[in-house]
């Protein structure tokens, strides 16, 4: 994590699980850019960072947290694999309906 003396270091383990930080940090990434100043290099300073609130369950929440996201997420993955499928499938059909209506149109204008 940027911030304006440099970099600040997490440390995370025995009080905060690393995926459970993680998966904290990517779900507020808007919310950290909107407290962030408008420079070239966005940064925010301890004092923002201080001012942000950090929910902390208990570890074993924390890992049922991080194992219901890890479901959602591959759910998601799939989810969005089936539609590529879908949209290639769907293309594959526009295409083939295309060269039905025009090979005929054209068979039979010779």
């Amino acid at each position: 994590m940027l911030a304006t003396t440099g970099i600040t270091r997490l440390r995370v383990g025995q009080v905060v699980l690393a995926k459970y930080l993680c998966y904290f940090l990517n779900a507020n990434k808007t919310n950290f850019r909107s407290l962030s100043t408008n420079t070239a290099q966005p940064f925010l300073n301890m004092t923002m960072i201080r001012m942000f609130r950090f929910p902390l369950p208990p570890l074993a929440e924390q890992q049922a947290i991080i194992s219901r996201v890890s479901e959602l997420m591959a759910m998601i993955d799939e989810l969005e694999k089936q539609v590529s499928e879908r949209k290639e499938q769907s293309e594959i059909l526009v295409q083939s309906v295309l060269r039905e209506a025009f090979g005929n149109e054209l068979g039979n204008q010779r």
